[in-house]
């Protein structure tokens, strides 16, 4: 196992979670901060390389807007 990308440098971890493989991209949850609205629990992807890994998708948005992604399934092949 090795560190791709530091998601939360301020932080000493961005706690990785529910961790899927979807067909070699890997799905995860992770914690973020953002300036107005502190750390939030959003939805990430990762290819394995630092470039190819970010924020998919802000599911909740605004200074409330933690999603806390959980309970991955693959649907369909």
């Amino acid at each position: 196992m090795r560190l791709v990308k530091d998601l939360l440098p301020c932080s000493p971890s961005a706690t990785p979670r529910e961790l899927h493989d979807a067909d070699g991209t890997l799905l995860f949850s992770a914690t973020t901060f953002a300036f107005f609205s502190g750390t939030q629990r959003e939805l990430y992807v990762s290819d394995g390389t630092a470039d190819g890994t970010k924020r998919l998708f802000d599911i909740n948005p605004g200074a409330s807007g933690s999603s806390v992604p959980s309970n991955f399934a693959q649907a369909g092949s």
